[in-house]
């Protein structure tokens, strides 16, 4: 799953502080000034080039869902991205296709 720091900001969600600890668990890095029990990404693309993780969790601020989630998908990783799940209709069916062509799950929560 991703899960941002607050450097997220609207024109680069790359920015997000990411974290993935072993056995393919996320969790924030860093957060509220405690060193983090998982390795770090300042961009989440490079934590979806890892081959132990088959899934991701988009818990990011929302105009950040469908980047991530086409993304994720792109990198063949099953998709569970929290409400909203777009923020318009093209999007959410963007992210559908994408998920229906690469043969991954693309889920809300």
């Amino acid at each position: 799953g991703l899960t941002p720091a607050p450097k997220t900001t609207e024109n680069d969600p790359a920015g997000a502080n990411i974290g993935a600890g072993g056995s393919g668990t996320i969790a924030a890095a860093g957060t509220k000034g405690r060193p983090a029990a998982c390795d770090a990404y300042a961009d989440f693309r490079r934590l979806l080039d890892r081959k132990d993780l088959d899934a991701v969790i988009i818990a990011t601020p929302n105009f950040t869902h469908a980047q991530i989630a086409l993304d994720a998908i792109a990198h063949g990783k099953h998709v569970l991205c929290e409400k909203p799940l777009a923020l318009n209709y093209a999007d959410a069916q963007a992210m559908a296709t994408a998920a229906d062509r690469a043969g991954v799950r693309h889920m809300t929560a």
